[in-house]
């Protein structure tokens, strides 16, 4: 009987929605030139930058709801068709890939490119890539504080949903025609994770273990 109930709580538990927590990423100011007609990327890492909204690394994988992963580009000059750009994920385990910016056929100059001082002021200086977005940003007029889903079929929680925190993001971005210079001005992450499944059933087991131990122990006592 005992085991039963505690199979049972167990398995509701672990049937309830895990608890997100919205962490962002904030490049600061780079002022970084995109090397001007070169396949060859320039590469931009989280290893800098600063994480706000609590431990970037903490036992979660990222969240497979929809909306839950953004990436923010501030971008000025160059020429927009000019842009290929991806976002990499290495959680430590494995990586994976998104293409973000394809060639977009937008042909303006820069995605956003204000001054940023944080990461409420790069949503607002710069040009957000969603999956909920409303409109894609390749046949879009990218306008700064507005978001559009990136230039692939794939979808960012698709891509990286299900994968540990902790790792590091690497943004590519090249320029594949002459003439224009692009400068990276601040580049930024949100990112939703939850508790593992696997961390989840632990704590739950552990509290049920020593629910049914506190129990038998008030029973011996009122039995004796």
């Amino acid at each position: 009987m005992k085991k039963t109930l505690l199979t049972l709580g167990l398995s509701g538990m672990l049937s309830l929605p895990a608890t997100a927590t919205v962490l962002d990423w904030y490049s600061g100011t780079l002022n970084s030139t995109i090397a001007d007609n070169s396949a060859v990327s320039s590469t931009f890492t989280t290893s800098g930058g600063t994480w706000t909204g609590g431990t970037w690394g903490n036992g979660e994988v990222l969240d497979t709801t929809s909306g839950s992963i953004s990436v923010y580009l501030n971008i000025s000059g160059g020429y927009n068709n000019d842009l290929y750009g991806y976002l990499v994920y290495n959680d430590g385990a494995g990586a994976m890939t998104q293409v973000l910016l394809n060639r977009i056929d937008s042909t303006g100059a820069g995605l956003g490119g204000g001054a940023t001082t944080d990461f409420a002021s790069l949503q607002t200086a710069g040009v957000g890539l969603v999956d909920t977005a409303g409109s894609g940003i390749h046949t879009a007029t990218p306008t700064a504080g507005q978001s559009y889903t990136p230039d692939s079929a794939a979808t960012l929680n698709g891509t990286f949903g299900n994968m540990a925190s902790g790792g590091t993001w690497t943004l590519f971005l090249a320029d594949l025609a002459a003439g224009d210079q692009s400068t990276l001005v601040s580049w930024g992450l949100s990112v939703s994770v939850v508790p593992e499944p696997a961390t989840w059933a632990l704590i739950v087991f552990a509290a049920l273990l020593g629910l049914a131990a506190g129990v038998r122990m008030l029973r011996t006592r009122q039995i004796g």
